[in-house]
């Protein structure tokens, strides 16, 4: 009986494990049911691709934005009126503003001649060519005989032979040579008045401001757009 009542002790004993085992797995079991069903129910499976990888995108950098040239415009505010466009400069009219200072326009004429002597009774008159003539601004008075004559380009010059003479001098305007036929020309003279100052190439007298070339003074008015006649003859020379 004690044999009996030992066994049954013993079999109580290893049952005391065995409900704990059994009830640790029931619990392992439905814990693993209930953690499937909120998966939805899918076993997890092992893919064997590898896993995307997002492309990097970088940051987009700020900056303080622009203010616009042109000014906001509001529904409210009235329209902006269309302006025609321009013409192109070519066909744009050309305003041009007077001068303050009035334009001075200088008005010219003309001086020209003819120059001729006496050859002989023969020939008769023949071009004075090469000889020189002077213009001079305003009226000129005539060289005295008893002085001595020299012409330059830029002046006259008369002096007397006496010692100690003061020489004189007269400022020349312009001055040309008469062509083969003795003719000559001043043009673009101003209006006004001139001496002509001519110094025959071919005849002399016997005064000693002409002993080597006879000379002569005329006066002549310039007008604008006319010509003035300067023509002399000289005569017969002395010798």
């Amino acid at each position: 009986m004690q044999y009996k009542g030992r066994i049954a002790r013993q079999a109580q004993s290893s049952k005391g494990p065995l409900i704990v085992a059994i009830c640790l797995v029931v619990v392992v079991v439905v814990v693993s049911g209930v953690i499937f069903a909120l998966k939805g129910g899918k076993e997890p499976t092992i893919s064997t691709q590898p896993p995307l990888v997002q492309p990097y995108v970088s940051p987009v950098e700020t900056s303080p934005s622009t203010p616009s040239p042109f000014p906001a415009t509001d529904s409210s505010s009235p329209p902006i009126p269309a302006v025609a466009p321009s013409a192109p400069p070519s066909l744009q009219p050309t305003t041009i503003t007077p001068s303050p200072f009035p334009e001075t326009v200088q008005k010219t004429g003309t001086i020209k001649g003819t120059l001729v002597y006496f050859f002989n009774r023969n020939y008769g008159d023949k071009p004075d060519s090469g000889s020189a003539i002077w213009l001079i601004k305003g009226e000129v008075e005539e060289v005295p005989e008893n002085y001595v004559f020299v012409g330059g380009i830029s002046g006259i010059y008369y002096t007397t032979v006496s010692p100690g003479e003061k020489s004189f001098k007269i400022d020349v305007f312009k001055h040309t040579i008469a062509d083969g036929n003795g003719n000559y020309e001043f043009r673009d003279v101003p209006e006004g008045t001139y001496t002509l100052v001519l110094e025959s190439s071919h005849t002399n007298d016997s005064n000693q401001r002409d002993v080597y070339r006879k000379h002569m003074w005329l006066s002549k008015t310039v007008r604008a757009g006319e010509t003035a006649d300067g023509s002399w003859d000289f005569g017969m020379t002395h010798h």
